[in-house]
């Protein structure tokens, strides 16, 4: 039986912060408000950071998705960036799994992409950097894997 395997990956921070957005200043009822109760709302991402290390569906390599422990398909057949989402439609069609299509809905998206991380999270430049390199240290292997650059604090 032969499969054809395709994944999306993130820009680690860029994942980091969409969970501490979403799960933690969204105020909204999720499975770690269920766990920990709502001091989850009142953590620093930093405190996130590391209450979520031990969980891998929020804090695990994206290896976990991507690679498997098999000499036969070591890695999915194609790796998407999530960051070029607009592009998978031909990225796809190249690699000859989907025909012509419209394109990917970008469902989530923020309404506030144009604020810096900062801004929306109410962290100073030396906060920013703190977490960055937390979050770098955190998801070296992402980083190198995929090979993501790292960013500049003020993204």
């Amino acid at each position: 039986m032969s499969s054809y395997v395709v994944c999306a990956v993130r820009h680690p921070l860029d994942r980091f912060f969409s969970h501490y957005i979403g799960l933690v200043k969204s105020r909204k009822i999720n499975r770690l408000v269920k766990l920990y109760g709502e001091g989850v709302y009142d953590l620093s991402a930093i405190e996130f950071l590391e209450l979520t290390k031990t969980d891998s569906a929020y804090s695990g390599s994206q290896t976990q998705w991507t690679d498997f422990p098999s000499s036969a398909k070591p890695r999915a057949d194609l790796v998407l960036r999530f960051e070029e989402i607009g592009r998978w439609p031909s990225i796809l069609k190249d690699a000859g799994v989907l025909g012509e299509s419209r394109g990917f809905q970008h469902i989530g998206k923020s309404v506030s992409a144009d604020d810096s991380k900062e801004k929306k999270l109410g962290l100073s430049q030396k906060e920013m950097a703190k977490v960055r390199a937390a979050v770098e240290e955190h998801y070296a292997k992402d980083y190198e894997t995929f090979n993501y650059a790292h960013r500049a604090a003020n993204l």
